[in-house]
This record gives structure tokens, C-alpha cells and sequence, in this order.
């Protein structure tokens, strides 16, 4: 919506990322851009993570059979974020939008997450990753 409350143009969120670019500039922090695509990215890495971690939480006390039908009932994590961001094929979900969790072992790390600063991890590790946003004011906090 545009600051009347009216529907904004569909290519309307350019200029709000040019303006927005802009008075980050004007802050003093350089070399940091974003786009909506790249808060796409990001949201979609973060919604991942949340979703293993619940469902990994929610659904411990089943048994692998029931966990299968659960999933071809319901979907999975994928799903999720694939209706989340509004993809028709959950393969676009997994290839672009998820693609830095690829080369993580991502199982293996959410399931000895109990007490594991998984916030600071993922911040350290997508860091530099071009796709990935982070709140560049955290680095001082």
C-alpha cells in the first residue's frame, strides 16, 4: 500500500527499495543493498529453520509410518515455505529461493540444536552469502 492507502503499482516496491537504499547510504553503512527479492531469500531461509525446528518439536512422538502419512497429508517444511512465498511447484522453493542450505547439513544441525545459538550460526554463516539479509546493526550488538 502506498501512504494514501491505496493499492502501490506493481513495480512499485523499486523505488521503495531505491529510497530505502539510499537513506542507508546516508547512514553510513556502505556496501549494503537490498532488494525484495533478497528479503524473499531471507524470509524464506528463516521460515525454513522455525519450521524444522517445530516440527521436529511437534511432531518427536510420532513413528516414522506416522510421520510419512502426516507428511503426505499435510506437506512438509518445504510446503510451508513454498505456500508461504506463493510458489506453484515446491521445486522452485528448494533450488532458488533455499539454495544456501544446500551445502549445510541442516538435519544433522537442527536436531542437536537444544541450547545452540542457532540465531548467531545462521548470521555467521549467510553472512557474506549475496542472497541472505541480516540486520547490519547487529554486528555491534
Amino acid at each position: 500500500m502506498n501512504e494514501d492507502g491505496l493499492p502501490r503499482a506493481g513495480h512499485g516496491w523499486q523505488h521503495t527499495f531505491t529510497a530505502g537504499n539510499r537513506r542507508i547510504k546516508q547512514l553510513g553503512l556502505q556496501n549494503f543493498t537490498c532488494t525484495a527479492h533478497m528479503l524473499r531469500h531471507s524470509a524464506a531461509l528463516k521460515w525454513f529453520a522455525v519450521g524444522k525446528l517445530v516440527s521436529a518439536r511437534r511432531l518427536a512422538h510420532l513413528t516414522n509410518d506416522e510421520l510419512q502419512d502426516f507428511r503426505e497429508q499435510f506437506g512438509d517444511v518445504w510446503h510451508l515455505v513454498q505456500t508461504m512465498l506463493g510458489h506453484r511447484r515446491v521445486e522452485t522453493t528448494k533450488e532458488v529461493y533455499l539454495e544456501p542450505f544446500r551445502n549445510l547439513e541442516v538435519e544433522l544441525l537442527l536436531a542437536h540444536a537444544e541450547g545452540f545459538p542457532v540465531g548467531r550460526f545462521m548470521a555467521e554463516a549467510f553472512a557474506s552469502h549475496p542472497w541472505v539479509r541480516t540486520d547490519p546493526l547487529a554486528v555491534g550488538r
